[in-house]
């Protein structure tokens, strides 16, 4: 039994939850990007007054973004004033500014500066970074028309791949810098990029490097790690495994499509993209724009391209004459016509198919039409996929049926402690009780019992099921009801709640409440009111709570009252007393004439000048130290400053004091 209100309500609603969450649970969802995506994708970057998304960095992320979805900003000229008025910079900034640029297709380009800076990184990087950058940067400038055949010397870019071999380990992986540290897949990618782009620019791809880079992507490719989703993905223990991922699916299909020919990467596609997919997220611009990007060179690649198989809706409601749609389409949600064969279609629990081997014309099947039992579906699906694509096989989906459930036979009954029973009949529909009332005393015991009907019309046993007992106060408890087969039944001795309740006699209400993720009408009614006699509280029980509805309201607010500053003086007074508090320091100069102290012994050249300089400065500065402090500092800043400038100080002190003894003893 569970009782107090706020405990039962929270725990009723978690249970019902929860019990959702277990049976609505089907795995990542893998669908093509949407309508929703690209506007969400679109309204994630916003242009600023000076036309950049927020810098060059960040336009040039939006701009792959709008490229990839085909989704351009309705006038972009704002953001070609801000790109043509970029400043060259080092050749990560030109990589940005060329690659934004030529992504928004900007007509009037000026990138010679930046062309400029992207070939001085190529030739004089030494990291992988700035490679990555040049090359990059130059294959998409040519890419765009902005640099000429064969601008780049092909001895540049024999050095530049020289340079990229060092990067490479024995695993096939790539390392950012050239030592000894392990490779990652996200340097992978960015390497294999910048090989591609060396092709592109011009190298030759009978080079010895180029070759033995080749041959090393079978080995990184062979690294990948593979769920039991069908889902590929690289290097999940180091940074994300979304941008790796990402990365090594751009680098290798850039160098598969420079050189002209297929490398194992192209065979993981299916999984990657089904992983891609699966991790999509509109909610950050560096992971939205990489992921994009790397769906855009998968949907377009001249190899092989995945297909994706989705639901138009993942339950069906057999209320409606909704049918089993699917569509078939590339990641990046540009349909293909392919035929689709429901191989099996099962339910958890059961021991045999409902459905095996059906065609689906048109990608629509009607599932409905054999009056399915409600519940979680597993559906395999074997797609043809046409020349030059590729899917994951067997593709599974999970597919959830919906329907109403009806409450039968409830009787209430009450027994005294002699034994003799009272049974209500509670007339019942749907949804809805008309509510017995009955009294009981604290020594009488309460039952209640139960059918529950599903939507075929057989027995249905629902995930939750609960009895509630409350008083008008809000004072409640929550007990389970125990049944098999959809026939449920509950009791209840009154005097065991007694306590549960703080003896509080009065009406009560006895509720039914039914949840199941599959049923649309769940159900929470009175199906009695109930007159309850309980005995009075014994000296010293707790009293009931006064308002139980506190602990979920909201919270009262906190009013803070500041205390009233002090009246200042007036202004005069204060500069009265400033003026007093700069009496001792006249009084110091006015000493200083009486004794007659002048700087005829203050040193003129030498160390003894540097020291004597250095300690009047220290005291000056400790001076100016205590004005500070009267104006803005605080105890513990001025401590700590003064124990720097002490210590200067007193050095400085006794080197000078140290000279002056030297040279009166050579005086004497």
């Amino acid at each position: 039994m569970m009782a107090g209100a706020s405990q039962s309500k929270r725990l009723l609603v978690a249970c019902l939850l929860l019990s959702l969450g277990l049976a609505s649970a089907a795995g990542p969802t893998v669908e093509p990007i949407g309508a929703s995506d690209r506007s969400a994708a679109v309204s994630l970057f916003k242009v600023q007054d000076d036309g950049s998304y927020g810098g060059l960095k960040e336009t040039y992320e939006a701009a792959k973004v709008f490229a990839a979805l085909d989704s351009f900003p309705a006038d972009p000229s704002k953001t070609f004033a801000y790109l043509k008025g970029v400043k060259p910079g080092d050749v990560e900034a030109a990589f940005y500014a060329i690659g934004a640029a030529a992504a928004l297709k900007h007509p009037e380009a000026q990138m010679s500066g930046q062309i400029l800076v992207a070939s001085e990184g190529l030739s004089k990087g030494t990291t992988l970074d700035e490679l990555y950058h040049g090359a990059v940067a130059l294959a998409t400038a040519k890419k765009a028309g902005w640099l000429k055949k064969n601008s780049v010397d092909k001895k540049t870019l024999q050095a530049a791949l020289k340079k990229l071999q060092a990067f490479v380990t024995e695993d096939g992986s790539w390392r950012s810098v050239d030592d000894d540290s392990d490779g990652t897949a996200l340097a992978s990618g960015k390497g294999l990029e910048a090989v591609a782009a060396l092709i592109e620019l011009g190298l030759s791809t009978s080079e010895a490097g180029v070759q033995e880079i080749k041959g090393s992507v079978e080995k990184l490719v062979g690294s990948a790690e593979a769920s039991d989703d069908s889902f590929v993905f690289f290097d999940a223990s180091s940074g994300s495994p979304l941008l790796s991922t990402a990365a090594v699916a751009k680098g290798a299909l850039s160098l598969s499509a420079a050189l002209g020919e297929s490398l194992p990467i192209v065979e993981k596609l299916p999984g990657v993209a089904q992983y891609l997919l699966a991790s999509k997220s509109t909610s950050s611009p560096v992971l939205l724009s990489e992921l994009v990007d790397a769906l855009s060179i998968i949907s377009t690649n001249s190899f092989s391209v995945p297909l994706v198989v989705s639901l138009a809706k993942t339950s069906l409601s057999l209320k409606s004459n909704d049918k089993l749609e699917v569509s078939v389409s590339t990641p990046l949600g540009a349909p293909v016509a392919a035929p689709v064969t429901l191989k099996r279609a099962k339910r958890a629990g059961a021991e045999n198919a409902l459905f095996t081997n059906e065609n689906l014309e048109g990608g629509a099947f009607d599932f409905l039409a054999s009056k399915p039992a409600v519940g979680k579906y597993t559906l395999v699906l074997e797609v043809e996929a046409p020349e030059r694509h590729a899917v994951v096989s067997p593709v599974k989906k999970e597919l959830r049926v919906l329907g109403s459930a009806t409450v039968s036979d409830v009787m209430l009954t009450v027994e005294d402690d002699g034994g003799a029973k009272k049974e209500h009949k509670v007339p019942a529909s749907k949804d809805s009780f008309r509510a017995a009332k009955v009294s009981a005393t604290h020594s009488d015991k309460l039952g209640l019992q139960f059918k529950v009907i599903g939507p075929d019309g057989a027995a249905f046993a629902p995930q939750q099921t609960f009895v509630r007992l409350a008083h008008k106060s809000g004072v409640d408890a929550l007990f389970p009801a125990k049944g098999a087969g959809g026939a449920y039944s509950f009791e209840l001795g009154l005097g065991e709640v007694r306590d549960k309740m703080y003896h509080q006699s009065g009406a009560y209400t006895l509720e039914l409440i039914l949840g199941d993720p599959f049923i649309e009408n769940s159900l929470h009614t009175v199906v009695a009111n109930l007159d309850l006699k309980l005995p009075p509280a014994p000296e010293g029980a707790p009293p009931p709570p006064a308002d139980l509805s506190e602990d979920v309201a909201p919270p009262a607010e906190i009013a803070h009252i500041f205390r009233e500053p002090d009246k200042r003086p007036p202004t005069a007074v204060s500069t009265l007393f400033t003026a007093l508090s700069l009496v001792p320091f006249v009084g110091l100069l006015i000493g200083f004439a009486a004794l007659g102290v002048s700087f005829k012994g203050f040193p003129s050249s030498g160390p003894a000048l540097i020291s004597a300089v250095m300690f009047h400065t220290g005291l000056a500065a400790i001076a100016g130290l205590y004005v500070v402090f009267w104006l803005k500092l605080n105890l513990f800043q001025v401590l700590g400053a003064l124990a720097v400038l002490s210590v200067f100080t007193a050095f400085s002190g006794h080197f000078i004091l140290s000279s002056l003894a030297d040279s009166k003893v050579k005086t004497a």
